[in-house]
């Protein structure tokens, strides 16, 4: 099964050039091959340029996950190569008596890394680069998150909920079991960990607060700054060095509330 799509263009001084694109979809509908075709006067080339190839992973009943996805030359050589790894790692445990919460037996599909190929050789793979790792709950939630250099991102869902009854701060609000639903906490390397709190039955953002970070309270910060250049500079540049003493945050977060809440717009 495949679907066939030609571009027409008119050309002063020629009828058309045309290109072409043509996917091919396996079985359950999702295309294993993109081909692309250059311009042609009247006609798209008989070879396309560019072949992107997906392959799909194994899963069960899930069958539209990539598991590669490999992009080749008009001779068939690769460019390039994306690998999408599904299950590699086990979930921990969501909260206890999350709603609606049933146990998975086989796979569940949740991509835990993604590699780059940075090496080909007689026309394979010959060296995987991770880029991207994620971790998991059993309720899908993303745990931890890397990147290719391992700075991590992590996720907490406890829940952090308030009513809307005008008050300030809003009024928390306790559900009679865990949802699992919004992250609470969002720690992002270097830069700490963000505070997120929701109004009940809407989800719309209510607190929002972070942790400042604490800088060392020994040495000296050195900033330079370089003046403007253009054609009549206001200084030379560069300006002279300057120092400033360290600085330590305050312990307590910063919080703002948030006005979230919707409005209706009669007609």
């Amino acid at each position: 099964m495949y679907r066939s799509v030609i571009t027409s263009l008119p050309v002063p001084g020629s009828a058309t050039v045309q290109t072409k694109s043509v996917a091919t979809y396996n079985s359950f509908g999702v295309p294993t091959e993109i081909d692309t075709y250059a311009f042609g006067s009247g006609a798209p080339p008989t070879a396309p340029t560019r072949k992107t190839v997906i392959t799909y992973a194994s899963l069960g009943k899930i069958t539209a996950f990539r598991q590669t996805v490999t992009t080749k030359d008009a001779s068939n050589n690769p460019l390039s190569q994306i690998n999408y790894n599904d299950d590699e790692t086990t979930p921990t445990a969501a909260p206890t008596g999350t709603a609606q919460l049933v146990g998975v037996s086989g796979s569940r599909g949740n991509l835990t890394s993604v590699q780059k190929c940075t090496a080909f050789a007689s026309g394979s793979c010959s060296n995987l680069s991770t880029i991207a790792t994620m971790t998991y709950d059993t309720a899908g939630q993303v745990q931890t998150a890397k990147d290719a250099a391992l700075n991590q991102t992590s996720f907490d869902y406890t829940d952090n909920y308030f009513t809307d009854n005008g008050s300030n701060p809003p009024q928390p609000y306790t559900p009679a079991h865990p949802t699992d639903a919004f992250p609470k906490t969002v720690t992002l390397p270097m830069i700490g960990a963000a505070t997120f709190g929701y109004y009940i039955y809407s989800g719309l953002g209510a607190t929002l607060s972070w942790a400042l970070t604490t800088y060392a309270t020994s040495g000296l910060q050195t900033d330079t700054y370089l003046g403007i250049t253009d054609t009549t500079p206001s200084a030379t540049a560069p300006v002279a060095a300057t120092t400033r003493s360290p600085w330590t945050a305050s312990a307590a977060p910063f919080t703002v509330i948030l006005s979230m809440t919707p409005k209706l717009k009669l007609p």
